[in-house]
């Protein structure tokens, strides 16, 4: 058996060697193919002689097997101008299927799914995914609304070449920018002058803007045009669009009506043009408090009553004038001072009942016999007043100042009973509910002043209780917002910007304090009679400052656009085919699946670089794959120079086999010869 089987083990030789050649020529011939995954061939070895003694063994044939590859990937060759050109970094396939007939001009799909590395995908007439070797893509569409994927199992992907409908624009976000600090009118924003206004009546609930703040006019006319710019910043600008897609380009313009002036002002909110005549309150008093120092003006019944203030009261520091009709006191210095009179008629006839600048932490009691100051606040005696520890309360009377400082364990009561009998004061809790009243039998005037306007509050002592107003200096600069509505009015009369708020900003760190957040809610934003609608204008807290710095960098968002069709596409990171529509909005369409496979060198080969899955693969996973790149494709793993090694070493062993053959021929041939 010894030559028959070196023959037998030669022949099967030959067929090995052969079958990795046919593999080797398969390789090098798929070198350029995209996503080939190249055969390499394994050999197994049998052994005759049984399952004897290894002395007895001999080496006997050869089988040969393919050994996939599908776990190394190929080169990743770019495809900048192919944009439905895709690739897979990492490991996984793409999920595919096959066109397998047609109905009435329709195309008949498989329903079986095969995989893929191949991912030269371009778009056919109906805008599927079919790639060189006729596979479409599948992937998993996306909802337009909640962009989430809507669907578990993969379709055909197929990209909608119609128009996108126009959304109109109902809401503008700005997203930074920074206002300049600087009030100075080379440096522009600043409208405080004929384009602004002085607040003269309460502002509405929730306004943080006090009696006297100047807020820009909420409409500049044609004729002040020139000086609005001249002294207001660009705000740059942001292009919305109608319900028909049509553009609207809203200019903006920001200017600066109140910088916070340090000056000590109390404001008046009576029209003076009605006030009754100087002898109406002759003799009444009007007090003026700064520090220690107390300043008196007596209504003498002459006319031109503010003059005659400023005349006397002027070498204390104080002015008297006229704004917008509305008494103006102030103090050029800044110093906090009080404003009081004895008479209510004569408050009321100024306007100073109730109108402040700052917080109200002071009350007059005006004079009587005796006179009397009840607070506005429920109390009880044993009432702890320990959160306002370190507070004092202050009565005055002439110069004469009686302190009562809270302390951690102070009450209501101990509070009554510190003030009761000192500096010609009594102290009580009267009524029910009970209130705290303080008064002088003497019927002298005399003030209420707390350290803290909360405390005041707790207390019930607040401005609306007398006729004392306390003046502090402002800590806000105000700015107001403007649109150009009309870019060509024709009459000096007719309005070129309308102002979409007003916004106060920190003095100290130019923080946006007012309103936060900030959401104007614009009626009817039109520019040149092209209308958007309502708009809601959005301004976080954080996107708006004011700096030391010249104002710039404005940038917004909107969520309008025009309709617009589909120009291009792109794979996102994530995976997903965006559609790119010339009104440079963006769609994701498809989330496109990348599969893996727990047994990958068991899928089934199949015409066209696809596999099918088997028993031993198992089923596709859609998880762990690798990430999708764009505009590339996985060439052939196949190296044309190791595929030269291998054909020159399976010529050789080709070649060697048939020596063996050639040899066993021969000792065949001598054994014939013995016999004859």
């Amino acid at each position: 058996m010894g030559v028959f089987g070196a023959l037998n083990a030669a022949v099967s030789g030959l067929t090995a060697q052969a079958y990795a050649l046919e593999n080797i020529s398969g390789n090098i011939a798929n070198s350029s193919t995209f996503g080939y995954k190249r055969l390499d061939t394994s050999f197994s070895d049998f052994v005759s002689g049984g399952g004897g003694p290894q002395s007895g063994q001999v080496a006997g044939g050869v089988a040969a097997r393919s050994r996939a590859t599908n776990n190394v990937a190929g080169d990743y060759l770019p495809f900048n101008d192919q944009d439905t050109f895709i690739s897979i970094n990492g490991s996984g396939y793409f999920v595919v299927t096959e066109r397998i007939g047609d109905n009435g001009g329709q195309p008949i799909f498989s329903s079986r799914n095969f995989y893929t590395r191949a991912g030269d995908f371009e778009k056919d007439s109906a805008g599927r995914l079919v790639n060189g070797s006729g596979y479409y893509l599948l992937g998993r569409p996306i909802d337009p609304v909640t962009r989430s994927v809507s669907g578990s199992a993969p379709e055909i992907i197929k990209i909608d070449n119609s128009l996108i409908p126009a959304v109109r624009t109902n809401r503008i976000t700005f997203n930074r920018g920074a206002l300049p600090t600087s009030f100075d009118d080379g440096q522009g924003g600043n409208v405080n002058g004929p384009l602004s206004q002085t607040l003269t009546t309460q502002a509405g609930a929730g306004s943080p803007f006090a009696l006297g703040t100047r807020l820009g006019l909420n409409q500049i006319t044609n004729a002040d045009v020139g000086t609005f710019l001249d002294t207001s910043i660009g705000g740059g600008a942001i292009t919305g669009f109608t319900a028909v897609g049509e553009p609207v380009n809203v200019q903006l313009q920001w200017a600066k009506s109140d910088d916070g002036d340090p000056t000590a002002k109390i404001y008046g909110t009576a029209d003076l043009s009605s006030f009754p005549g100087a002898d109406t309150f002759e003799g009444s008093v009007l007090t003026l408090r700064s520090g220690g120092s107390v300043s008196s003006y007596v209504f003498d019944g002459t006319a031109d009553q503010a003059q005659r203030f400023n005349d006397n009261l002027a070498t204390a520091g104080y002015r008297a004038e006229i704004v917008d009709g509305k008494l103006k006191v102030s103090r050029a210095d800044g110093a906090d001072f009080s404003l009081g009179v004895n008479d209510n008629a004569l408050a009321t006839a100024l306007g100073i009942t109730g109108a402040t600048q700052g917080s109200p932490q002071n009350v007059s009691s005006g004079g009587g016999s005796p006179s009397t100051v009840t607070g506005g606040q429920d109390l009880a005696a044993g009432a702890s007043l320990a959160s306002f520890a370190g507070e004092t309360i202050t009565l005055r009377v002439g110069g004469a100042d009686t302190t009562f400082q809270i302390g951690s364990q102070t009450s209501v009561g101990d509070l009554v009973a510190g003030l009761n009998g000192n500096g010609g004061f009594t102290a009580q809790l009267t009524g029910s509910p009970a209130r705290l009243q303080i008064s002088r039998a003497d019927g002298a005037a005399f003030d209420i002043f707390a350290s803290n306007s909360a405390l005041a509050t707790a207390l019930g002592f607040t401005a609306t209780a007398g006729t004392t107003l306390a003046s502090a200096p402002p800590t806000q600069d105000t700015w107001g917002l403007y649109y150009n509505s009309n870019t060509n009015p024709q009459s000096p009369s007719a309005v070129a910007w309308q102002k979409l708020g007003d916004f106060q900003f920190d003095k100290e760190s130019g923080a946006l304090i007012y309103p936060v957040p900030s959401v104007l809610t614009i009626q009817d934003l039109a520019v040149n009679g092209r209308s958007l609608g309502e708009v809601i204008f959005e301004i976080p807290a954080d996107a708006l400052k004011q700096q030391n710095v010249p104002g710039s960098g404005f940038q917004y968002d909107q969520n309008g656009f025009a309709a617009g069709e589909v120009t291009r596409t792109e794979i996102s990171d994530s995976g997903r085919l965006v559609a790119i529509y010339s009104n440079g909005r963006q769609r994701d369409l498809y989330e496109i699946p990348v599969v893996t496979f727990a047994g990958e060198a068991e899928l089934s080969r199949r015409d066209g670089g696809v596999f099918s899955e088997t028993t031993e693969s198992g089923q596709p996973i859609y998880a762990g794959g690798g990430t999708i790149n764009g505009g590339s494709v996985e060439g052939s793993n196949v190296d044309i120079a190791d595929e030269f090694s291998k054909l020159i070493v399976t010529q050789q062993a080709y070649s060697a086999n048939t020596r063996i053959i050639t040899t066993a021929d021969e000792l065949l041939q001598e054994s014939i010869n013995i016999i004859r």
